[in-house]
Order: structure tokens, then C-alpha cells, then sequence
């Protein structure tokens, strides 16, 4: 008998539905949720339709959309697919499915436009279900910081335009089966990029072919609002239908004022946001997006786009959306923030920061204080999705609370004070997530020591170019014994291993591959890529994929990577150069380290931090660290870099290690220095 899908029947549901992710291991990490929690979650979320299907009154399967994900918040006329969990002993079924159908239906008639889901590449069930049913990977299938693709579909726009306006234009009725995903031609075939269009002015499209009875029918759509653009009927063009009025790409926030205070610079964006930057620091010290109140979500990573109207005086800016009205005075050392809510209920303030290798602290008054090297997951709390789950271990009173950010390395500091909300809670990145009644502001102090950060202008090291052809499995290799030791190239993959008389201080599994992470098709320990930036906003520090590889230069010459020795018989080099072309602006060398169980960080605010390896996801940054293996100590150094840093992530599959330099013409090539430690 068919499972029942129906609609959430209020919040007496939530519990079941909290019991049903407990038991399916779906929430944040650590602990699961309760209802009450889940309601929480899901009016911060701004979830608009939520289903769920019972087998004998036993809830077996959700699905969700909400409008925000991630800390994205959807454009306007789209939500997020998310929350898509199946029982095991459903997954083999139609479930799946129709969960889709009957969602569907129900989106094309409240007026949903677009979807929106952020997806696991490694997720070898859903990734196929998403993309057979119309969603698309606009930019790529390189996973975000957080390890996931954003996939778009226009599908629920495109039929009910279809559905409201098909006899007129193709001179034939198009109902019935194009009311959901199943009448897509050859769905099972489609990939990540079918039907992917760039329109003139480079707004991007999406075109479905519709198979119906006795028709084909192609219908191309806008991203931005699912009109659709073009028509075909069995290959020619729909006789009636005319297309709407060009739209150029969606407009960029443009910097509208700026103050310098000190050596720091506050920038105001026509949308409304705030950028506190330094040029020590690479990206923003700090994003603080124009405040939302009730019924908006507060999205850090894509905030909510309104365009403001801004008075600017001697004595700072007046920012005002309709909704929410935002002062912001200057100080010599700092800003102070003041907002208020025009239609009462909670307002909602969330600064993000852009300092990644830092130290922070916490300060409740007299009786409480905290700080640490901030790793994420750890201290603070990351718990993306479910971030009102925080609420109760990781929020507090705001009055007297004081929070300080600080790198160490560039010597950047940002303090919150004068904590203006009912609420302040500390989670993923924020400098703190303020929420009160109609009101909410606070003090940023910004200091930076005048001591100057390091250069990185150490060894080139001595290229190895001593290879021969060898053999690893069945697959072809290059070798070469050298002072550190004896490596191990396959070409088109990387570093399979490093060997010092006789004890393998890194290997892989190499020819064959394994997943960590997002990555399914890792069988190198060592590689290196041209990725983008670091600190962009929405992206963060996107995953190493295949096709973001450099090749490797035995010899060193030419971009690619190469391996260098320093005449030591415990170091090995690596060697990367790469030139700036607008989509990489960073040489990152990526490590991968299955068995790990500490890792020692360099911090010059805390000193050495000492971190055991224990399950759970987290991720941290710093300029050097080592790693305890079980074979020894691997302690990971830049020798020459611009602006280098470490991030480390935490998988359920081992540790993955990215080194970052910045490509700069000033420097011919990125050295990275691997120094083995025996026990």
C-alpha cells in the first residue's frame, strides 16, 4: 500500500516530524531537534510548504521549501527544496517521486516561479533525483565551503505559464501531464548542464523539452523570474508567441559612500550592506547586511536584496529600506550601529566576519569568559540549517556582553559592545546575531597593531627532476629518490606517495579512488589547483575539483606544480605557479589525510592550540600546522606565499587540508614546506 502525503497539519506535527529525523540522522551534528526547535527553525528558515508521507500513520519521507537555505536567502518568486528526507525502506520505491509531483503541483498553484536546492555531489541518490527533475548546476559543480552545489530550476514557471497560455500560443491545448517534471523528454537522460542557455546581456535560461501527445514542445525560461524567453512546437517556432522585453543580468550592489576609520575603510553598498576591510586582510574584515524585521529572513552568505535610500551627513549615514531605518555613526576607532523597525515584531541584525585564522572571545561580565582559537563547529557552534537550534546553548542575554574577533597574524582586531537586543547568539560565522523588539544596534571597535605581518620570502627549494617511469597497480607513474626520500607522481592525479627509508609518510589509495567530503574521485594524499577567491561571500572557499587541477611539471618549468627538496632528508617542497585569469585568483595546494588524531595550530593571540581529532564536522584556519599521523608528526609551513592560510576541514572520511596563496606577479612561484617528525 502507498505511503499518504499530505501537508504539515500545524505544529502539533513537529514532533513526529523531530522523531522521524532523529531516527533518520538528519539535523545538526551531535544532538537532535526537538519540535518546538524545529518550529523554531522553520520560521527562520521562512518555510512556505512542507509534505510529509505516512506508511500506517508513521511518518516515512519530507520534503520542504523555504525561503532560505544554507544562510542564502531565494530570490524573489523562488523558494529552496530542502529537508528531503525517505526511510531506508523507501528509498528503493516511487516515494521520491511523488513527493516531487504533489509538492509540485501545489507550488505551480500558489505562484512559485523558481527552486532552488544546495545538494551533495557525493549524494549518489538524491544528485540524480534533483537533476531529473529539472534542476540545473548554473556554475559549475565546484562545492561551495560548505561541500554543496547549488542547483536552479525555472520548471514551476515555465508551466504555469504553459498551463495558463499554451492554446494561444502553440494553437493546441499543453495540459495534463506538463502540470509536473515527468513529461521532461528523456528526464532519466539529462545532465547538471542540459539546456543551460546564456541570453543577451548574460542572463542566464533554462530550456525543458515537454513531451505530449502528438507534440514537442521546448520552452526556454528566464532564471531570474521563469518567463519564458523562447517556444518551439515539434521544432518550429510557436506561432503566436512573442517573446517579453530583454533583461540585462541581475545588477550588482554598487559601493554608494565609504569612510576611512584609522587604517580600516567602511564601505556602504546601494543594497544597504556594510564592509569593514583592511589591507592586511584578504576580503572583508566584516559584511553586516542591512537589518531584517518580521517575516524576512536573515540570510548572511545572500542576504535579502532591497535597494535603500541613504542621507549621508558629517556625522554618518541614515539607511532606509521602507521596512527597517539603519544609523551609522563614526568614531575615531570605530562605528556604532543603531536600527529600528518601522513595522514592529523582531528585527534581526547579523554581521558575518571575514577573519578566518582568529582567535574569539566571550565576555558575559565578571562571572564568564571564554576564549579560543575559533574553529568552526567547535567554538563557535556551526549548525547552517538549523541555526535556531543555538538558541539553546549558544545565545545569551545581549545586555553586557562583549564579543572581540582577532587575527593574530595581520593584527586585526573587531570587538561588539553595547549589545543593543533582547538576544545575542553566537553561531557559524557571525560576529553575533542580534534580535530584538523593533530595535537592536551595537559598538564595533576595530584596531589593527602597527606591527607589521611576516613576509613569506623563504627557500625556493631545489626542483626534483631525477624521474623514471614506474609502475602502481596497473597504472603508469613517475618516481624519484631525492634527499627527501622517494615520491611518487601519477600525473594526472598527484603526489600517491611520499617514502622516508621505508616509512610511508603520506600515501593513498591510488589508482583507486575514494570519496572525502564532496570529492568522490580523490586517490592522490597531495595536489594543487587554481581556485577563486578565499573570502568570496557566497562561495567561501570552494572544494579542489578535478577540473580546477594544475598539471604537473616534472621539470618545473611552466605553470602546474612541481616538488622541491631542501637538502633535508625529512622536507619536501611544493612548487605552484599560476597566473590570475579573472576565475582563479588563488594557487592552492590540497592535502588529503585519512588517519589524524591531533592537529596543533599556530596562534599567536592564544599560543599553540592542541586539538584532538574527534568525530563530527568542523573546519578551522591558520598560517601553519601540524598533523599527528601513524607514522609521526607532518608539520605543513608556507616558505613563500602572499597573504598564505591554511584551512583545515574535519570529514567523516579524514582531514582535508587546503593551503592558499594568493597569485601575485610579485612572486614567481608558491613554495609550501611538508616537514616529516618521526615519533
Amino acid at each position: 500500500m502507498p505511503a499518504d502525503i499530505r501537508e504539515l497539519a500545524g505544529e502539533d506535527d513537529l514532533d513526529a516530524v523531530a522523531d522521524f529525523f532523529a531516527r533518520s540522522g538528519y539535523g545538526p551534528p551531535g544532538r537532535p531537534v526537538t519540535g518546538a526547535e524545529l518550529g523554531r527553525v522553520f520560521r527562520e528558515r521562512g518555510v512556505r510548504l512542507f509534505l510529509v508521507a505516512e506508511d500506517r500513520g508513521r511518518i516515512v519521507g519530507t520534503i520542504g521549501y523555504a525561503v532560505m537555505s544554507g544562510r542564502r536567502v531565494a530570490p524573489p518568486g523562488h523558494l529552496f527544496a530542502g529537508m528531503f528526507v525517505i526511510a531506508p525502506h523507501h528509498r528503493a520505491g516511487m516515494l521520491a517521486g511523488r513527493l516531487f509531483t504533489e509538492s509540485f503541483e501545489r507550488l505551480v498553484a500558489s505562484g512559485v516561479r523558481g527552486l532552488r536546492v544546495e545538494v551533495d555531489p557525493a549524494n549518489s541518490r538524491a544528485f540524480p533525483l534533483y537533476v531529473r527533475v529539472g534542476f540545473r548546476a548554473l556554475d559549475g559543480m565546484t562545492p561551495d565551503e560548505e561541500g554543496y552545489v547549488e542547483l536552479v530550476s525555472v520548471l514551476p514557471g515555465v508551466t504555469a505559464d504553459l498551463l495558463s497560455n499554451g492554446v494561444a500560443w502553440t494553437g493546441g491545448s499543453v495540459s495534463g501531464s506538463s502540470r509536473n517534471w515527468r513529461s521532461i523528454r528523456s528526464a532519466r537522460a539529462q545532465s547538471v548542464d542540459s539546456g543551460i542557455v546564456r541570453l543577451a546581456g548574460g542572463a542566464h535560461a533554462l530550456r525543458y523539452d515537454f513531451e505530449l501527445p502528438g507534440k514537442l514542445i521546448s520552452a526556454t525560461g528566464r532564471v531570474d523570474d521563469a518567463s519564458i524567453v523562447s517556444l518551439s512546437v515539434n521544432g518550429a517556432p510557436a506561432p503566436a508567441f512573442t517573446p517579453p522585453t530583454t533583461r540585462a543580468a541581475t545588477d550588482r550592489a554598487r559601493r554608494v559612500y565609504s569612510r576611512e576609520v584609522g587604517t580600516f575603510t567602511v564601505a556602504l553598498d546601494d543594497h544597504g550592506t556594510l564592509v569593514v576591510s583592511h589591507p592586511r586582510h584578504v576580503g572583508s574584515v566584516l559584511v553586516d547586511p542591512h537589518p531584517v524585521a518580521s517575516g524576512s529572513c536573515a540570510g548572511s552568505r545572500r542576504p535579502l536584496t532591497r535597494r535603500v535610500q541613504v542621507a549621508a551627513t558629517d556625522d554618518g549615514w541614515r539607511v532606509d529600506d521602507g521596512r527597517v531605518t539603519r544609523v551609522v555613526g563614526f568614531s575615531a576607532s570605530g562605528i556604532r550601529i543603531a536600527a529600528t523597525s518601522a513595522i514592529g515584531g523582531e528585527l534581526v541584525s547579523y554581521p558575518w566576519m571575514g577573519l578566518r585564522a582568529a582567535s574569539l572571545a566571550l565576555s558575559l561580565g565578571d562571572d564568564h569568559a571564554h576564549v579560543a582559537h575559533a574553529v568552526r563547529g567547535r567554538w563557535p557552534l556551526d549548525l547552517v540549517d538549523f541555526e535556531a537550534v543555538a538558541d539553546a546553548d549558544s545565545a545569551w542575554p545581549a545586555q553586557g556582553a562583549v564579543i572581540s574577533w582577532s587575527d593574530a597574524f595581520s593584527g586585526v582586531t573587531v570587538r561588539a559592545k553595547s549589545l543593543h537586543a533582547r538576544i545575542a547568539r553566537l553561531e557559524g560565522w557571525h560576529l553575533a546575531r542580534l534580535a530584538g523588539e523593533k530595535t537592536v544596534g551595537y559598538e564595533l571597535s576595530l584596531a589593527a597593531s602597527e606591527r607589521l605581518p611576516p613576509e613569506y620570502v623563504g627557500e625556493r627549494g631545489r626542483t626534483i627532476d631525477t624521474w623514471r617511469r614506474s609502475r602502481r597497480g596497473l597504472a603508469d607513474v613517475l618516481q624519484a629518490t631525492a634527499d627527501a626520500g622517494t615520491v611518487t607522481v601519477a600525473p594526472e592525479a598527484g603526489l600517491v606517495e611520499w617514502n622516508v627509508d621505508g616509512v610511508p609518510v603520506l600515501s593513498s589509495t591510488f589508482p583507486s579512488r575514494k570519496r572525502i567530503g564532496p570529492l568522490t574521485t580523490v586517490s592522490a594524499a597531495l595536489w594543487a589547483c587554481a581556485q577563486p577567491d578565499r573570502s568570496d561571500a557566497d562561495q567561501g572557499a570552494v572544494w579542489p575539483t578535478d577540473a580546477a587541477r594544475l598539471p604537473f611539471r616534472p621539470r618545473g618549468d611552466g605553470l602546474g606544480w612541481t616538488l622541491v627538496s631542501f637538502g633535508s632528508p625529512t622536507d619536501l617542497g611544493v612548487s605552484v605557479t599560476a597566473t590570475a585569469d579573472g576565475r582563479a585568483d588563488e594557487t592552492v595546494v590540497s592535502v588529503a589525510l585519512a588517519s589524524v588524531n591531533r592537529v596543533r595550530l599556530a596562534d599567536p593571540a592564544t599560543g599553540e592550540v592542541d586539538l584532538e581529532v574527534l568525530p563530527g564536522p568542523w573546519r578551522t584556519w591558520t598560517r601553519s600546522a601540524s598533523f599527528r599521523t601513524n607514522t609521526g608528526w607532518l608539520h605543513l609551513t608556507p616558505e613563500r606565499a602572499v597573504h598564505p592560510e591554511i584551512l583545515i576541514r574535519s570529514t567523516a572520511q579524514g582531514l582535508m587540508i587546503a593551503a592558499f596563496s594568493r597569485i601575485a606577479p610579485e612572486l614567481a612561484a608558491a613554495v609550501w614546506r611538508l616537514r616529516w617528525e618521526a615519533p
